[in-house]
């Protein structure tokens, strides 16, 4: 497995400056531990409202978000990027540690502790480095003309039929393979793959919404919910947020 260098774009947001600079050499510091040798920049704000604007027109990888702010807290920040960023990973940064709990509403990467700035930074970084090593790991598709490889990340579902595996990603296109689903299953459980039918295996990623019968996945794509298992997605759902 290989991972390619890329370009790590950081904001940090917090309306002490001097808290916006610890922030940026207690990663630095990780960063250099972890022997992380690919491009990173720091997006600094001491504003909540400019990192928003900010965010909207570009893609930030990671977001440290102060949660006491004024105009706009940590929270109400959180919220509104859900929306309009969602690929981005926010980390709330706080002097209090009951702030933790309220935190799991807006599905936080992690949570830092200021008291405990430089420690926390490094399970946080490190949890982080180990996603982007497996958003790159790829799923290798044998069909009828040969082999294909696909980012694992890119998959949006696998559907069976009568021993054939249709994989579906994300541009919409289709591969196929003979096998098990079972077997798929378990290849891909740990990449957060969860089976909500007998027929389809879902990456949690892409699920916007569970209904009656149906999940509906990004791209108003459908597909079929087995009978008692909506309960089940919503606690999987719940610890992959956690996650």
């Amino acid at each position: 497995m290989i991972m390619k260098k890329r370009r790590l774009h950081m904001a940090v947001c917090d309306d002490e400056p001097e808290d916006v600079v610890r922030v940026c050499h207690a990663v630095e510091k990780v960063l250099k531990k972890l022997e992380y040798h690919g491009e990173y920049e720091f997006h600094c704000f001491t504003d909540g409202r400019e990192l928003y604007d900010s965010a909207v027109k570009g893609c930030f990888s990671l977001v440290f978000l102060d949660i006491e702010m004024p105009e706009m807290d940590g929270f109400e920040l959180a919220s509104k990027l859900r929306q309009k960023a969602s690929g981005t990973r926010l980390i709330f940064i706080s002097n209090y540690e009951q702030f933790v709990f309220d935190s799991y509403e807006y599905a936080p990467f992690w949570f830092i502790r200021k008291s405990f700035l430089q420690h926390d930074m490094y399970r946080a970084m490190c949890r982080y480095m180990k996603l982007l090593l497996e958003l790159r790991v790829t799923y290798r598709i044998r069909d009828e003309s040969g082999f294909k490889e696909v980012r694992i990340k890119d998959i949006l579902y696998v559907e069976s039929e009568k021993h054939t595996l249709t994989f579906r990603t994300v541009r919409g296109a289709f591969l196929k393979k003979y096998g098990s689903l079972r077997e798929v299953e378990k290849e891909l459980e740990p990449y957060g793959f969860l089976r909500v039918h007998k027929s389809y295996l879902v990456n949690m990623r892409y699920i916007e919404q569970v209904e009656t019968q149906d999940v509906l996945l990004c791209g108003n794509v459908r597909v079929a919910m087995g009978r008692d298992r909506a309960k089940r997605i919503h606690e999987a759902m719940i610890r992959y947020g956690k996650e």
